[in-house]
């Protein structure tokens, strides 16, 4: 996701604040039924569910390639923090 802080003033309106926050899915099985959460993938990884450490690492390993991929491309646009 990406997110954009806008600043008005009286002179008119300029970006002042660019930044992604990555997501990630997870969907566990739920009583036979599969469910879908959409979860910021911060830096301590801590969610108010219980993942399985499979889960857990594949989140992490996005979190790590998807911050390296947008390091090398991105130009001053960086994590939202």
């Amino acid at each position: 996701m990406i997110r954009i802080d806008l600043q008005k003033n009286a002179t008119g309106t300029s970006i002042h604040k660019t930044g992604y926050e990555l997501t990630w899915v997870y969907n566990p099985v739920v009583g036979g039924k599969k469910r879908y959460y959409i979860l910021p993938v911060n830096s301590d990884t801590s969610h108010p569910f219980a993942m399985d450490s499979a889960s857990l690492a594949q989140m992490r390993l996005f979190r790590d390639d998807a911050r390296l991929l947008f390091k090398e491309g991105n130009q001053r646009v960086g994590a939202w923090e």
